[in-house]
């Protein structure tokens, strides 16, 4: 039965190594993306925020000219925003009991507007309604409070870009990473490693006293002074044992 071959020592470095940096680039992204979209939504929720804040003071000059001149502006200034820049973009508003939603894209509703409030009152100031995770701001100011929302997933679809773009300069400079880890791998292990089986292989075909030449790491250099004295021991067993041949 033969003897199954062992792999080789570079094999094995880059099977301990390449998993090892994988599990932690992957943690690595993982890490970044939350870190970011964290961000993002703190940010995107500040700016929601203030433009609730800057809708108020018009909705409290307007309302003495009646819902329909507030509907008006809410439709308005709701329409204004464009869909590619902020998808999901609603406002909404409650007077005292009384609420009004902008219609400019079509998306009030009862349920949207209680997933508004509760993501007003959440922590996160998030909600989901009809299958989308709402961000809302909101500002209030004595009978009337400001809504401001957005989706999330549009954050999401936007930090995702970005991730995926820094792993592409990632992915590149871990390929010349890599190519320069081998490149060392070789010239500092494999390389040596060969030259002291070829002193071993001449020393096995009987050319005892063959020598290695200098080695680049010490742990290498004592094998090599090991391998270098065998040799020369075994030369001087010969030339001993041919002198007592000789004499014999």
């Amino acid at each position: 039965m033969s003897q199954r071959t062992p792999p080789t020592i570079r094999f094995q470095l880059l099977l301990a190594v390449n998993p090892a940096m994988a599990v932690v680039f992957a943690a690595f992204l993982v890490f970044d993306y939350r870190r970011e979209l964290a961000e993002r939504v703190a940010e995107r929720h500040i700016h929601m925020e203030e433009e609730a804040k800057t809708l108020l003071p018009g909705i409290l000059r307007l309302q003495h000219h009646g819902f329909d001149a507030v509907q008006e502006y809410l439709d308005s200034v709701c329409g204004r925003m464009r869909e590619s820049d902020s998808p999901g973009h609603h406002i909404a508003i409650d007077f005292a009991g009384t609420t009004l939603q902008a219609h400019a894209h079509h998306r009030a509703s009862p349920q949207i507007f209680e997933a508004m409030q509760a993501a007003a009152a959440s922590p996160k100031h998030r909600a989901s309604v009809e299958g989308e995770e709402l961000l809302v701001g909101s500002h209030q100011q004595e009978d009337l409070t400001v809504y401001v929302s957005e989706y999330v997933a549009n954050l999401r679809h936007a930090v995702v870009g970005d991730v995926l773009r820094r792993l592409g300069g990632i992915v590149v400079l871990g390929i010349l990473a890599a190519v320069v880890a081998n490149v060392v791998l070789i010239r500092v292990v494999v390389r040596p490693l060969d030259q002291l089986v070829a002193t071993v292989d001449r020393i096995a075909t009987g050319q005892l006293g063959a020598q290695t030449g200098t080695l680049n790491s010490a742990e290498l250099m004592y094998l090599g002074n090991a391998i270098n004295s065998m040799s020369s021991s075994l030369a001087e067993s010969d030339r001993q044992r041919r002198e007592q041949m000789a004499k014999a």
